[in-house]
């Protein structure tokens, strides 16, 4: 695996991203560990979604993500910060989750949220949350290129310019980074 959170706070971003409401929808994840100054970045195609959908399957997997990767015996805190008020003030029970699939989305992320400690939803202006706003649009692009890779015949997808890990499967990655070490899947 990759490296297990030890930080005394954690403070993850996280953004959804829908073309259409529904329509082809992303998941935009930035996981940093302020004791050892790493980072995971991760873009997740999530197929056709609402964007209030991909919003809260942002929030389930930036959950089991630092769920996966916490060292035993971690007291810190984790912040997660949205731009999504509606998740917000769902979530923290302000708002009734009146859909059906939100209210099952939202089970499990205070499922996931009742395994960890000190976890604390924080709305942030869309300037604040660019980041995570980029890896979703990041993996929508690439979605959509390979689709139309696909359509066109085309045998192989070209990496983007600059990458140093190809891959073959551009709409889910996840990077990690601590000075130069980087790492795909």
């Amino acid at each position: 695996m990759f490296w297990l959170l030890q930080a005394s706070q954690i403070v993850i971003q996280i953004d959804g991203a829908a073309r259409g409401n529904p329509g082809p929808a992303a998941a935009g994840i930035v996981i940093q560990d302020d004791a050892q100054g790493r980072t995971v970045r991760i873009g997740r195609y999530l197929g056709l979604r609402t964007n209030n959908q991909a919003e809260y399957e942002a929030l389930v997997i930036a959950l089991q993500e630092v769920a996966r990767r916490l060292q035993p015996g971690f007291s810190g805190g984790i912040t997660v910060r949205t731009d999504s008020q509606l998740l917000c003030r769902q979530m923290t029970g302000h708002y009734r989750t009146r859909n059906p699939e939100l209210a099952r989305l939202a089970l499990k992320a205070h499922a996931l949220m009742a395994r960890l400690p000190k976890v604390e939803l924080r709305h942030v202006s869309r300037t604040e949350n660019r980041a995570a706003d980029r890896l979703a649009n990041l993996a929508l692009n690439r979605h959509s290129r390979m689709q139309r890779a696909a359509a066109g015949g085309e045998l192989a997808l070209r990496r983007d310019a600059g990458s140093q890990n190809p891959s073959t499967d551009y709409t889910d990655y996840t990077e990690e980074n601590k000075g130069t070490a980087d790492s795909r899947r």
